[in-house]
């Protein structure tokens, strides 16, 4: 797992400073998370993020909880089939350092996502921390044990049924919806253009708070000065104010 990058295959800040990695896997947090800490920290001044799930199989549920703490300012549950209720469900957040709990996530889809990478999208969207863009996924999240029947056969026979708490269902055979469907080819370019229109949304609006800070401060500054010229204030006694004299028939101003 460590000579394969522990499958985050690429991370990357691209144009208008949009962050991007690639995770083919979720992978065990024993052994990647210095990995995993790496790659959030490369992450941690973009301005929006792309998680490209679209060839992720799935892995473990804690490396699903880890990287979802870094998007959170409180602790979020993350439901864990194989656990429903436990300290382990629960996001880390907030993480220390962490820049990234207000900014945009985009997450890459196809019918070749499944299991723990479906938990990480389902969860994320219906707490509304992220937008889903590309397929359907693969719909595989019940979890189970493998049984012997003889030497040559077994079944498998699923012991878990995951539900979001929000939605009430769970992503079995049906997979989970795209927030923006379209195919998984064109999911990146898609994801692109959305977080550059939301960039420039914020800025935008950013933009707009200023100039009305600026306009409630110069209107005070208008308002001082004009007080100030209809009641002039007149520093020193009578004794001290100009006078004028009219030696040789010409006013002179006098001090």
């Amino acid at each position: 797992m460590k000579q394969a990058h522990c499958t985050f295959e690429k991370v990357e800040i691209g144009p208008h400073n949009v962050g991007y990695v690639r995770l083919d896997s979720f992978p065990d947090t024993s052994v990647c998370q210095p990995e995993a800490e790496s790659a959030m920290a490369a992450l941690n001044r973009a301005d929006a993020i792309i998680f490209d799930l679209r060839e992720n199989r799935g892995g473990y549920p804690t490396m699903v909880v880890f990287l979802a703490g870094y998007l959170f300012d409180h602790p979020e549950y993350m439901f864990n089939p194989r656990d429903p209720v436990s300290e382990q469900t629960w996001t880390r957040s907030p993480v220390a350092g962490s820049r990234l709990v207000d900014k945009p996530v985009y997450i890459l889809t196809s019918s070749r996502t499944y299991s723990a990478a479906e938990q990480f999208c389902y969860d994320l969207k219906m707490l509304k921390r992220a937008t889903l863009v590309g397929e359907r996924t693969g719909g595989a999240n019940h979890s189970g044990v493998l049984h012997n029947l003889d030497d040559h056969f077994a079944v498998g026979i699923p012991e878990h049924r995951p539900v979001n708490p929000f939605s009430g269902k769970d992503w079995a055979l049906t997979g989970v919806e795209p927030d923006v469907n379209v195919k998984a080819a064109d999911a990146l370019a898609t994801a692109e253009k959305l977080a550059g229109v939301e960039l420039q949304r914020k800025t935008q609006s950013s933009l707009n708070s200023l100039t009305g800070h600026m306009t409630l401060a110069t209107r005070h500054l208008l308002h001082f000065v004009a007080a100030s010229i209809t009641s002039p204030t007149i520093i020193g006694s009578s004794a001290m104010a100009p006078r004028i004299s009219h030696d040789a028939g010409r006013p002179k101003l006098m001090v």
